[in-house]
């Protein structure tokens, strides 16, 4: 797999090209600056990957400094592959490189008088145009966009930015939504006619170009983007006719009621009032804006494809630069192998970040993705059938603020495939979720998840949809936090959500902290949940019945679940020869140093039963009494297995010869005074003391320090990183809580509190 230092080490020997945004395509592109004749920088980057097609393979294109403008993708094909020992590299020079899909607007002027009269007189004081002339004409036109999960039609419409931070269309109401308060008599299928709350719109009925955006059902989970037939601020009456071939989708229906529909219009000079709002005049060929504080640095998007595309290409690195502007996508590879995005900043990008499509062995990493109009990352590759890994890594990476235009299903990282990790990375920030997982074999691991599910129902922090043949994804040494429910929904969110028949995933050491509800399973099986932390948590686990699961099993067999890969997976076996195991195994399930209570739903989302956690026995693979067993024997109150695991979360391999009785463990560690034995601490120890408090079952637990294990809501148990540096910072409020955090793999632990 591609690493930056090798690059740096080797390209040196190769040829080297640079470009300058003074420069000249018809210079050699072998000097930094102008020398005589032809011996002079390239101006554009597609030249210079031009010329490097033309040598051995491998080599550097240094980009200096300030901006260069793209008039068209960058096309990067095989012929420009390096190899591992001669990678090619196209690289910054300085900070100060921006790739840019984008025209910066000067010659700003104040409004003329009656302009935009319509608007307040506060509001027309700070709104600036520009006169875009013929080339405004030009610009796309807006798409109509579903809700498609698996990433459906691309959103395009004209993006405009500030200093790198996307703006708004002008939109009413400038936050949030309006809701529908009725539903007309007149209301049909594909023509839906309803009442919305319209007080304080200003713009008319009959306004020509105007959107409506949001769900206008109950249903939180969806996102439309709608043409406007008719909105009446008088009388509430909202008017859609829908196009085909999606007229039809009851999603699309309006309800009022308890979990009335919601909505935005947007597009719209009437709305035009707030710092950050913009309207295009089609018909002028003028933008207006009510630019936000601060430098007026502007740009609109002009590119209309990827900034960087490269197909069937290897070894392949961009390096150090900025990225930004453009209405598609930043980076798409498209069946390349071992090529990487390393230290880029992609922002203002109206489409995905990056997009890996296919290949193997590629790489993003030490990247910030921010202001982004749809998602952060899609990686797919491998082939989840055969359980052949893409072996894809995104690392050490920020996503802050993506799915700025289309929010909905549009994650920081989307996983599709078999085998791609995604691992150190802060994602934070978004209206939905925050990693969403197809496939198989995925690995999510030491990630900070927060302030995520903004404004969305059914829908959560990690989320994966129904799919037997989900196994073996793992979610480990993580932390996700303020996952809690912001909008009127009769579906709650959760931090992770394994929706449907979604089977075979692990939970290995995440922290839960201040969420509605850790987890949510559904009709899956094979979900282990392996040392998990709950602090200030409304509910630990939830267990919902999905019909259909068992309906699958023919049609995971014709898929290719018969492929010898697949053998080790025993109880997708057992399922598809008729067998039916339980949903969920819960090892190690701890607040506080108490074990959390299991909440089983049935699929109307009415409440079952509360078992006692200490009594599993109807779980499959559990034994029961007040400790938690191995694979093959009961235990008593804090017995443990031959390795001295402790408490009612951790479970021992054995667990066949675990001493009972007032806090001593198993054959390695006493207990009484808070101390734990053997290598896998936490959780409560018998009746000896609460040592190792939010133990997380890994091995640094030795000394449980009484009760503190315990952390408070003012306490944060991580904090948030910057995407270059490795690592974690962690706090905890005692000694006993920085065991924990230990525990969970964090390093530079230290007692104290972030939050005031």
């Amino acid at each position: 797999m591609f690493t930056v230092a090798a690059a740096a080490a080797l390209v040196s020997t190769g040829t080297v090209l640079y470009v300058s945004p003074s420069g000249n395509d018809s210079w050699s592109g072998s000097s930094r600056s102008y020398v005589s004749g032809g011996t002079g920088p390239l101006k554009t980057i597609q030249a210079a990957a031009d010329k490097l097609a033309l040598g051995s393979g491998g080599g550097e294109i240094v980009l200096l400094s300030g901006r260069h403008v793209l008039d068209s993708t960058v096309m990067l094909g095989p012929d420009v592959s390096g190899t591992s020992s001669y990678p090619t590299v196209i690289r910054a020079d300085s900070a100060d490189v921006v790739v840019a899909g984008s025209e910066e607007l000067s010659n700003w002027r104040a409004l003329e008088f009656g302009d935009l009269g319509f608007l307040p007189t506060e509001a027309r004081s700070q709104i600036l145009y520009h006169d875009l002339g013929d080339w405004g004409s030009s610009l796309p036109e807006r798409t109509h966009q579903t809700w498609n999960y698996r990433i459906g039609t691309k959103m395009v419409y004209p993006t405009v930015y500030q200093n790198g931070d996307l703006l708004t269309e002008a939109r009413w109401p400038n936050q949030g939504y309006t809701q529908v308060t009725s539903v007309d008599a007149d209301n049909e299928p594909g023509k839906p006619r309803f009442r919305g709350n319209l007080d304080g719109m200003r713009t008319p009925a009959g306004a020509e170009g105007v959107w409506l955006i949001g769900g206008i059902n109950h249903r939180k989970w969806v996102q439309y983007h709608e043409p406007l037939k008719f909105a009446d601020p008088a009388t509430g009456r909202v008017e859609l006719d829908l196009p085909l071939p999606h007229h039809l989708d009851g999603a699309r229906q309006p309800e009022a009621g308890q979990w009335p529909g919601r909505f935005y219009i947007t597009n719209s000079a009437y709305e035009l009032d707030a710092p950050g709002e913009y309207f295009i005049d089609r018909v002028n060929n003028r933008l207006y804006l009510y630019p936000e504080a601060g430098d007026a640095n502007i740009a609109i998007a002009t590119a209309t494809g990827p900034l960087f595309q490269m197909d069937d290409t290897s070894w392949v690195e961009l390096e150090g630069f900025t990225l930004e502007g453009g209405q598609s996508d930043g980076v798409v590879m498209n069946n390349a192998f071992d090529c990487g995005v390393t230290n880029l900043t992609v922002q203002a990008i109206a489409g995905q970040g990056a997009i890996i499509n296919g290949g193997a062995a590629n790489t993003i990493q030490d990247s910030t993705f921010r202001e982004i109009g749809e998602g952060g990352v899609i990686a797919s590759g491998g082939d989840q059938m055969k359980l052949q890994h893409s072996q894809h890594l995104i690392s050490n990476c920020l996503f802050d603020e993506v799915g700025q235009m289309v929010s909905f299903y549009r994650p920081g990282v989307f996983l599709k495939g078999a085998g791609t990790t995604v691992q150190q990375s802060t994602i934070r920030g978004h209206s939905h979720a925050a990693i969403i997982f197809d496939g198989a074999e995925h690995v999510m691991d030491s990630l900070l998840i927060e302030d995520v599910c903004r404004e969305a129902g059914d829908s959560s922090a990690i989320y994966g949809w129904a799919d037997i043949l989900s196994q073996g994804n793992v979610i480990s040494r993580s932390v996700i936090r303020g996952v809690r429910s912001q909008v009127n929904s009769r579906y709650p969110i959760y931090g992770v959500y394994l929706d449907g028949s979604r089977s075979g995933t692990r939970l290995d050491s995440v922290l839960f902290e201040d969420c509605d509800t850790a987890i949510n399973t559904g009709s899956g099986f094979g979900t282990l949940i392996d040392g998990i932390g709950l602090d200030n948590c409304t509910r630990g686990v939830m267990v919902q019945s999905h019909a259909g699961l068992y309906d699958e099993a023919a049609d995971a067999r014709d898929k290719g679940a018969q492929y010898n890969p697949w053998t080790k997976y025993t109880q997708l076996q057992n399922l598809l020869s008729g067998y039916k195991p339980w949903n969920l195994s819960v090892t190690t399930l701890i607040v506080d140093g108490v074990t959390q209570p299991i909440v089983r739903y049935d699929s109307d989302q009415t409440r079952v039963s509360i078992e006692d956690p200490t009594n599993l026995s109807d779980v499959e693979g559990s034994g029961s009494g007040t400790g938690d067993t191995g694979d093959t024997g009961d235990t008593g109150t804090g017995d443990t297995g031959d390795t001295g695991d402790t408490g009612t979360g951790d479970t021992g391999d054995t667990g066949d010869t675990g001493d009972t009785g007032t806090g001593d463990t198993g054959d390695t560690g006493d207990t009484g005074t808070g101390d734990t034995g053997g290598t896998d601490g936490g959780g409560k120890i018998g009746k000896g003391g609460k040592g190792g408090g939010l133990g997380l079952g890994h091995d640094k637990t030795e000394k449980g320090g009484g009760k503190g294990g315990k952390m408070t809501r003012s306490q944060s148990p991580l904090s948030a990183f910057r995407p270059q540096t490795l690592g974690h910072t962690a706090y905890a409020s005692e000694p006993g809580g920085a065991t924990m955090l230990e525990a969970l793999g964090l390093d530079n632990v230290q007692i104290g509190s972030t939050r005031g």
